[in-house]
């Protein structure tokens, strides 16, 4: 999936640079507003839906993603002293790490039991999709509105979770910090 994301990495420094001149409360909101609206094409999936349509929604995730991940960290970076952000760093990293971890496994979780809900395993019992590729064509089409179904329901769970978002993203500063906004920091030794 690199494909949709890739153009999107000169973006993502540029807005980096922007949010320590804007100040991350005036950058982070606009990317919270592009997850969101990156997010709903896939909350609103259906069998047919486009798989261009699906790639310019990525591309906006990634522009939404480049517009938070970064100016967080360096609005949580830039208020401490330089002893302090190596191990700010440190732990900044730790959590994103499990909160990616943690996020990930529960939209796993809720996408198997909407697929296991949704669709009834051969021969009766839970449901699953590991026999789908010996499937006639017609039972496919049949199968497919409910997988859709299920990955519709993960992604309004993961919209939800990205709207929550605007609560802390509130208390962001709204303006550079002081004493050398934009400048570059010192070479480290």
């Amino acid at each position: 999936m690199r494909g949709p994301a890739g153009p999107v990495r000169p973006v993502r420094s540029v807005r980096s640079i922007r949010s320590v001149r804007l100040g991350a409360g005036r950058v982070v909101p606009v990317g919270i507003v592009l997850l969101v609206i990156g997010t709903v094409p896939f909350a609103l999936v259906g069998p047919d839906t486009s798989y261009w349509l699906l790639g310019a929604a990525l591309y906006v995730r990634g522009l939404g993603l480049g517009s938070t991940m970064m100016p967080t960290m360096s609005a949580a970076v830039t208020t401490l002293s330089r002893t302090a952000v190596s191990r700010a760093s440190s732990s900044l990293n730790i959590i994103v790490q499990l909160g990616g971890s943690v996020g990930t496994a529960l939209l796993a979780v809720i996408l198997s039991r909407e697929i296991s809900s949704g669709i009834p395993r051969r021969g009766g019992g839970g449901g699953g999709t590991d026999q789908m590729g010996g499937l006639p064509d017609q039972v496919r089409e049949q199968i497919a509105p409910k997988l859709a179904d299920a990955f519709g329901t993960t992604f309004w769970v993961a919209l939800g979770l990205t709207a929550v978002l605007v609560l802390p993203v509130l208390l962001l500063p709204r303006n550079a910090p002081a004493g050398g906004a934009g400048e570059a920091p010192p070479p480290a030794l």
